[in-house]
């Protein structure tokens, strides 16, 4: 990892993600069964449903909250997922048990975990162009269709509200999509809700100081779905690494 994320810049992403996305939209999340992972996985794979998904990503990030915040220490991305992984398997053994050290440090070896470590503290245009980057990724290499990746490209068009990301995602018609793009519009819509969920609902007395600093927290949303979805052929793996883009979407 190319640089130490502090806590005092993790507090600017909790400020200004928590101020900005307290529209409430009304979620129902589809119970898809996940059959179907795409890439081949990296270490160890447990089936997760997708709604299940979503409540693991906040589960990484409250497990361990105390960790990263308000200590105001220094930590690498590394030893965060690591300790999500110690407190994820306490918590979930059967999803997490079968999961190793090995198995993260296999993941941030690729070059999708560099290039998220890269692009971090993307924003606006940039970020925009990352998410429709990863797709189209996705799309070529044949883990969504193109059905799915012309829904899923409207969607996080990050002009979109969250109300409206959320609206045109429960309207995607599920009847085209093959079983495989079910999970995977499963896992995405998970995480998104879930995502908006848990950052709307912070307290906001953290770091009220630094709430003005932001204007679209909805973006941090957005990438915490879409690296969600990236990255789920490594299974468990995968919701380590979402969560772990909430944190360090930085300024």
């Amino acid at each position: 990892m190319k640089r130490v994320l502090t806590l005092s810049s993790v507090a600017v992403l909790l400020g200004a993600t928590i101020i900005l996305i307290y529209s409430s939209c009304n979620k129902k999340e589809t119970n898809t069964s996940l059959t179907t992972k795409g890439r081949p996985s990296i270490g160890s794979m447990a089936d997760i449903v997708p709604t299940d998904a979503g409540m693991l990503h906040n589960a990484a990030v409250n497990l361990t909250t105390s960790y990263w915040y308000p200590n105001f220490t220094t930590f690498t991305a590394d030893s965060l997922m690591k300790l999500m992984l110690i407190n994820l398997t306490a918590n979930y053994p059967d999803y997490f048990s079968s999961v190793t050290v090995t198995d993260i440090e296999n993941m941030e070896a690729t070059s999708q975990f560099k290039t998220l470590m890269a692009t971090k503290q993307d924003s606006g245009p940039a970020l925009q162009a990352d998410i429709y980057n990863e797709l189209s990724y996705l799309k070529t290499n044949g883990n969504i269709s193109a059905t799915l990746y012309a829904d899923l490209y409207g969607v996080f068009d990050l002009s979109n509200s969250y109300c409206h990301m959320d609206s045109m995602i429960n309207a995607i018609d599920t009847g085209t999509l093959t079983a495989t793009d079910q999970n995977n519009l499963g896992v995405v819509k998970s995480i998104l809700e879930s995502s908006h969920t848990l950052w709307s609902t912070w307290d906001t007395n953290h770091a009220p100081e630094l709430h003005s600093k932001w204007n679209n927290g909805h973006e941090a949303i957005a990438m915490d779905a879409i690296w969600g979805l990236a990255t789920w052929y490594s299974g468990p793996v995968s919701l380590l690494i979402g969560s772990l883009a909430s944190i360090a979407w930085l300024d």
